[in-house]
């Protein structure tokens, strides 16, 4: 059977706080008929999108899975692309409120499946569980911050050795060379996703969503991001501008001024960032990026770029042990609710809602 599976991350935990891009990810005025579900830690929500994701992929459907960054064998959405259809988990740090409730999104609420009864006698152990989480969570975000800053030093190192003339021109000739303008369409598509996750199980990335899907790769060798940034950041506007539908794979980092990858599924095409986090096994050639840098100008930054390294890794570390650690309360806050569910109930409602939803 053909591989339609594809894995990525479609929020993130950034060194600037917690980035959702699941509503990148679907157009209220195009179609799309999505799924909000709603329901407290335990509930069955990775579950019912995983036996939705089975069936869509029993059928043959395009599956985009996307994983749980704070947990990544969970999963916090299920999109098929080809159907216009998506389930995702609405609750926090990604709370989705419809923007056209009915028309585009409709709510499933979990919650109906609970025994509230059970819930409140046990609501001191749930209230110590959950403040326990928050807690452990705050401490990681100070971690990622703080590595954050010394990212943000080997980029602005970098940075200034740049030659922007050599990038430009490198940037232009890819767009030539591999995104011709297409006839009667005057602007693309954009859709937001992560390749690369800051998990409780260090840095986690789904290369073979590129390597298994896209026949043109084309990598870029490049550990700080920067070259790749500016050579992304150039062919993302050609591909719109050209009209092109593309997913655009930012940096889990620094999501908001970085990108990571540009993916072109109707060409089949992949330009890719390979870097200390994401290596691609495919055997094309690489372009590296010092052919792009003053070699003269980061000499004397070399100790400090060794440190930035260094400290930001020690740092990120930190910050994974501490996501561990939440994810640890955050099983033991599951207890509760799983003990309180009918699951049965769930079972049946999801199996009767699947067979609807396709």
């Amino acid at each position: 059977m053909e591989n339609t599976v594809q894995q990525y991350f479609l929020a993130a935990n950034s060194c600037r706080g917690f980035y959702s891009a699941f509503e990148e990810n679907y157009s209220v005025t195009d179609g799309w008929r999505v799924t909000l579900v709603k329901g407290g830690p335990g509930t069955g929500k990775s579950s019912f999108m995983r036996h939705l994701a089975a069936h869509g992929i029993e059928r043959g459907e395009e599956t985009v899975l996307g994983a749980c960054s704070s947990d990544p064998q969970s999963l916090d959405a299920v999109i098929f692309p080809r159907q216009k259809k998506m389930i995702l988990d609405a609750t926090a740090p990604h709370t989705v409120e419809p923007r056209c409730v009915g028309v585009c999104e409709n709510l499933v609420d979990l919650g109906a499946f609970w025994s509230q009864d059970k819930l409140f006698r046990h609501r001191a152990e749930i209230l110590t569980e959950a403040a326990e989480n928050q807690l452990y969570h705050k401490t990681a975000s100070r971690y990622l911050a703080a590595a954050g800053q010394f990212l943000s030093d080997r980029r602005k190192i970098v940075s200034s050795a740049m030659e922007d003339g050599k990038i430009a021109a490198y940037a232009n000739r890819l767009a030539k060379q591999y995104l011709p303008p297409l006839r009667g369409v005057s602007v693309g598509r954009e859709w937001g996703r992560f390749l690369t996750g800051v998990t409780p199980k260090w840095i986690v990335s789904y290369p073979r969503t590129v390597t298994e899907h896209f026949e043109q790769v084309i990598v870029i060798a490049d550990p700080v991001g920067c070259v790749s940034g500016e050579i992304m950041a150039r062919l993302r506007e050609k591909a719109l501008s050209s009209g092109y539908e593309i997913i655009t794979v930012s940096s889990p980092f620094f999501p908001d001024q970085q990108i990571d990858h540009l993916l072109i599924p109707s060409l089949s095409l992949a330009f890719v960032t390979e870097s200390d986090f994401l290596h691609f096994g495919t055997e094309a050639r690489r372009i590296h990026d010092r052919r792009f840098l003053r070699a003269a100008a980061l000499h004397p930054h070399r100790q400090r770029l060794i440190a930035d390294k260094r400290l930001s890794r020690d740092l990120l570390q930190g910050c994974c042990e501490n996501l561990a650690l939440a994810k640890q309360s955050h099983d033991r806050l599951e207890s509760h609710y799983i003990a309180a569910m009918d699951f049965a109930k769930l079972t049946e409602f999801a199996e009767d809602f699947a067979a609807k939803f396709f």
